[in-house]
């Protein structure tokens, strides 16, 4: 859901570069209520892809300890907590927000007004934003990246010294190579995230 509005974001943004329509500027709700949503869903797809990786690095590090996550009603709680915490933390925007008019023209017979959706406190409001939806999101994804290569690694040096069952080192293993190719997957994931966030 949060990638359909960010898929939304760019075409609003293809509209205003190809045809020079800027859907924000048309009216007070829409510069309030597409702002909004274009920041709310967009921290919120952060901080779901945070939580992914939190689970992984749970599931990894802690096999058995922490089975509750693994239900639905706990994954829902999440799902929610993060919408409140993101609905939240851009709730400002919808009074911030507003239509400004930044030029009047005036011809022999009409005038023509342009508005632009604008807001004050445009450099606090930027670095909160990436505070909120790059910064603090990376630094969790990072650490619990770094936790899992080092558990990762740990295991395959254990599962050298235990190599005297080979049944059950060929199921250790591949759980294992499976965990460390995931550990790599999320580093990857997490440059991605960083450089296109």
């Amino acid at each position: 859901l949060s990638n359909l509005f960010i898929n939304i974001n760019w075409l609003k943004k293809f509209s205003e570069y190809q045809y020079g329509f800027v859907v924000i500027d048309q009216s007070d709700f829409l510069c309030k209520s597409v702002m909004f949503t274009i920041y709310t869903v967009s921290a919120m797809a952060a901080w779901f892809m945070v939580v992914a990786g939190l689970d992984r690095f749970i599931v990894i590090v802690y096999p058995t300890r922490f089975l509750f996550i693994q239900k639905p009603r706990f994954t829902l709680t999440i799902v929610v907590l993060i919408t409140i915490y993101n609905i939240i933390f851009n709730f400002h925007i919808l009074f911030d927000t507003s239509l400004t008019l930044i030029t009047n023209y005036t011809d022999t017979k009409n005038t023509t007004m342009v508005y632009e959706c604008d807001w004050p406190r445009k450099t606090v409001f930027y670095i909160s934003v990436l505070v909120n939806s790059t910064i603090i999101p990376f630094t969790i994804m990072t650490a619990s990246t770094i936790g899992m290569c080092l558990v990762v690694n740990n295991s395959r040096n254990r599962m050298r010294q235990i190599s005297n069952n080979s049944s059950s080192f060929d199921n250790t293993r591949l759980k294992k190579m499976r965990d460390l190719r995931f550990t790599v997957t999320m580093i990857v994931m997490n440059i991605v995230f960083l450089v296109l966030n």
